[in-house]
């Protein structure tokens, strides 16, 4: 487990049900692995190791404030919502209706959050297929990677996904394709792992590769 901060941003007004369970599934998960390194005398944390904060922009003071002190490169800023490859939209819900394109991503960091040109860390836009490209059509990663270089934020490393992203599957994030075999019972599956109904057996019986291995650095 790196240090660094770890801020997770749903970049809209408020939590849909989804992103509420996400964001308990996030903090459970982290907070089992700082326990495993919490100092068993004092109960401390060891210094530059934090939780998930999540906001989502209904908060925008407590996400700006949380924002100000993140420079990298440990630092970790995850963007969390829906995506397809070649599309230039992070959405709201599966539906797609509502969403942020790249440029208004973009504004979100430059002008309103006030991102420190310093910033050296990773934004990782934690959506399904953020980081691969549909033909002639940049990936949503791209564009935006694109977008911050231009407004002189050339120390920020960028991070897409290539496979649909699932939450926490005991104390990893987990990822899969498309035609994976047990991609049919993922819903399943985690809705009886959220219940604390799913055995290590179950969850490792699953195959699923973590996250990571989907990233796609920009």
């Amino acid at each position: 487990m790196k240090k660094g901060k770890r801020i997770v941003i749903f970049p809209f007004d408020n939590l849909t049900g989804q992103a509420t369970q996400t964001k308990k599934n996030w903090t459970a998960a982290r907070r089992i692995k700082l326990d495993k390194i919490r100092d068993i005398e004092t109960g401390k944390v060891p210094e530059g190791f934090e939780a998930y904060k999540f906001f989502h922009l209904g908060q925008i003071e407590e996400l700006k404030s949380a924002i100000e002190g993140c420079t990298g490169p440990e630092d970790h800023i995850y963007v969390y919502g829906h995506c397809a490859p070649g599309v230039d939209l992070i959405a709201k819900d599966v539906n797609g209706k509502i969403g942020l394109d790249s440029v208004g991503l973009a504004i979100l960091f430059v002008k309103k959050l006030e991102l420190n040109k310093a910033f050296a860390g990773k934004i990782k836009i934690y959506a399904c297929f953020s980081g691969v490209p549909d033909g002639e059509n940049k990936s949503f990663a791209a564009r935006f990677k694109s977008i911050m270089t231009r407004a002189k934020y050339p120390n920020c490393q960028v991070v897409g996904y290539s496979m649909n992203l699932s939450d926490y599957l005991g104390e990893h994030k987990m990822a899969y394709q498309d035609d994976h075999p047990k991609a049919k019972v993922a819903g399943a599956m985690l809705q009886k792992f959220e219940a604390g109904e799913l055995s290590q057996s179950e969850i490792e019986a699953l195959n699923y590769p973590r996250s990571k291995s989907a990233q796609v650095p920009i």
